[in-house]
């Protein structure tokens, strides 16, 4: 739920750069990914946890890749 909520925070007015989209896109799919992985933490399931966190943490890394200066 935490990091469900920190992608919640990233999509506040004056958060995203302005006139960008992509912004509250990658932080609305990185909110997503987290609800799916709490459920499967919730459920015991593994292998759908092993899944949902792999999703959570490329969610995490189009992000970086689009905002972090490298």
């Amino acid at each position: 739920t935490i990091v469900a909520e920190s992608a919640n925070l990233l999509m506040l007015p004056g958060r995203a750069p302005e006139g960008d989209e992509t912004w509250n896109q990658l932080a609305a799919a990185m909110a997503k990914e987290a609800m799916v992985a709490k459920a499967a933490a919730q459920e015991k399931n593994r292998e759908r946890l092993f899944e949902a966190g792999a999703s959570l943490y490329q969610s995490c890394v189009a992000c970086h890749d689009k905002y972090i200066p490298k």
